[in-house]
């Protein structure tokens, strides 16, 4: 059975056949007589042993009561090999420095006044307390409730000693106009000799190592790293035990760890952690623009908080040609590499494009290290030597 196939059933019929909701069979011609019977065999069992029916109203009566389930699944899946994802069912010990949260009840107490009942009364307090023009809003009717405001204040305040978040809330967007496209333009709707009279194209094969080795290479982390290995946290951290388990002396194994390495990693995550952390964050916002910006025009200041204003082309605009192989891994964790760069880059692409500054295509990846370049027939093959050894020589037949 294909793989989509298999999460196709699993999502359709298995997850609403246990959860005793409304399962059906997808549409399918490897979906035989001969197989659907064992697949209702293979649910029955846990469908016997969850007992009830799952939905909201259900959950949050009772949601202990789906425990002993979820320790049944995890029993299940320590018993096999290779070892599945697994679920943590009791809440992992954080030893991070926290944010303390400012919220209308805490800074009503703080300044002695009555608690405010609606948005307008909480968001006056938040005024008369904090300096909101380092925010650039200058006056109270920017965030007043009045129909058309993009930006709402949340009146929550969050800090952690050294840097302070304000929440806001943005407006989301509805509909197509200058300023906001939904429009996707295939790479079928360019010709080569349009790109070559209109466009500028700038193909981008994106990967792991190579995006974040070029641009996303950050002081700071390399820093925080190198003092953990000097401090030897890294070595705590890298044998804490897992505890997603069903097993109570694994999981008394992790407790114990824990509670044995508990002053070294909370005299290592201190106060003074919070400047690192904010640091951490400045490269995270500032690395997609970054990215951007070399991609481009080839220029990066990594020394100014500001992106490089945005150079266009007078007589052609920029075609980014974005390689569709890594789109939707950036869930994907491998050891090592940070995950999630690639999708930045893309949604800052796309961020610009909706701008009005370029315009952005993806291409499949499939077969273009066969494809030739010149007459476009995917027969590359490799030039046999001999005596060599490599796969860096390809020759065409066609041209």
């Amino acid at each position: 059975m294909p793989w989509k196939l298999e999460k196709k059933v699993t999502s359709d019929f298995c997850y609403q056949e246990i959860c005793q909701g409304k399962p059906k069979w997808p549409t399918d011609d490897c979906l035989t007589k001969d197989i659907k019977p064992k697949i209702q065999t293979f649910c029955e069992p846990w469908k016997k042993k969850l007992g009830k029916k799952v939905k909201m109203k259900t959950l949050s009566a009772d949601p202990g009561s789906f425990v002993p389930f979820l320790l049944s699944l995890n029993a299940e899946f320590e018993r096999r090999c290779p070892l599945p994802k697994l679920l943590s069912l009791l809440p992992k010990v954080s030893v991070q420095w926290k944010f303390i949260t400012l919220s209308v009840n805490a800074l009503s107490s703080f300044v002695k006044r009555s608690l405010p009942r609606n948005y307008q009364s909480q968001l006056e307090l938040f005024f008369n307390v904090f300096d909101f023009k380092k925010l650039r809003y200058k006056s109270i009717s920017e965030l007043t409730l009045n129909g058309d405001n993009k930006e709402l204040f949340g009146n929550i305040v969050r800090t952690d000693g050294f840097s302070v978040d304000f929440l806001f809330y943005k407006r989301q967007q509805s509909g197509h106009g200058a300023s906001f496209q939904k429009l996707d333009l295939p790479l079928d709707d360019f010709s080569l000799e349009e790109v070559d009279k209109t466009y500028l194209p700038i193909t981008m094969d994106p990967g792991r190592k190579s995006v974040f080795t070029a641009v996303i290479g950050s002081t700071s982390n390399r820093q925080l790293n190198r003092k953990k290995a000097v401090t030897g946290i890294d070595l705590i951290e890298s044998q804490i035990p897992s505890p997603k388990t069903s097993r109570l002396e694994i999981y008394e194994v992790y407790i114990a760890y824990i509670v044995n390495n508990m002053d070294a990693l909370l005299a290592f995550y201190g106060s003074e952690t919070a400047k690192d952390r904010f640091t951490l964050f400045q490269g995270r916002q500032r690395a997609p623009e970054t990215m951007d910006s070399m991609l481009t025009h080839g220029t990066a200041n990594a020394k100014k908080w500001k992106a490089d204003k945005y150079l266009e082309s007078l007589r052609r605009a920029p075609l980014m040609v974005f390689g569709a192989g890594m789109l939707g891994k950036d869930a994907v964790r491998l050891k090592g590499q940070r995950c999630g760069v690639v999708g930045k880059l893309f949604a800052t692409l796309k961020k610009r494009e909706a701008e009005g500054q370029l315009i952005v295509v993806t291409i499949d990846e499939f077969e273009t290290s066969k494809t030739c370049s010149l007459c476009f027939y995917d027969d590359v093959q490799i030039v046999d030597t001999p005596g060599f050894k490599g796969t860096g020589v390809l020759h065409c037949k066609q041209c």
